[in-house]
């Protein structure tokens, strides 16, 4: 799930099992704000079956920030077993550098997104002691994958997925 801080920072959060994810989901819910999306405006929010068919509409904006806050929300998804990062960090709008200037230090982040559009090399030496992940930051679904990264790891399981973020036991994280 991407969700939105109330500083207005974009997060990935990922989750070994589909019950913490769940939780979460719960919980991002709780902390939104009761705002009725306008279809005809933002667009339809459909429901899909596990078949893939519209099996209905979400009715509260998901758009919005929730009031949870960057420190809060990294929290609440480590608690759960998750694994949380900023998305799309070089954009110029919802990005932790585009909100804070920087990562905090304070904070557990050592991965960091950054899109297509990024200029990795700058962005390499400017966060050095942080893996950067590439992605599409794909708002269309022709650009799903557009600007993938890539894992090698031993097996698809979910230790290996947080091996390779952190760079251990020759896990990688290849990001072009």
């Amino acid at each position: 799930m991407e969700v939105q801080t109330k500083e207005e920072i974009h997060l990935i959060c990922l989750f070994p099992e589909l019950e913490p994810a769940m939780e979460w989901g719960r919980i991002v819910r709780q902390h939104l704000p009761p705002v009725k999306n306008r279809p005809d405006y933002f667009g339809p929010q459909q429901i899909l079956s596990a078949t893939g068919e519209i099996a209905g509409e979400e009715p509260i904006l998901l758009l919005n920030s929730i009031s949870l806050s960057l420190e809060a929300t990294i929290k609440a998804v480590h608690k759960l077993g998750g694994v949380i990062y900023p998305a799309h960090i070089d954009r110029p709008s919802f990005s932790i550098l585009s909100q804070l200037g920087f990562p905090p230090s304070n904070l557990e982040l050592r991965l960091l997104e950054v899109s297509g559009r990024a200029d990795l090399p700058r962005l390499t030496a400017e966060l050095a002691g942080y893996s950067l992940i590439r992605a599409s930051d794909a708002h269309f679904l022709p650009e799903v994958g557009s600007h993938p990264s890539y894992l090698k790891l031993a097996a698809p399981r979910w230790e290996e997925l947080i091996y390779a973020f952190n760079g251990l036991y020759h896990r990688l994280l290849i990001t072009n």
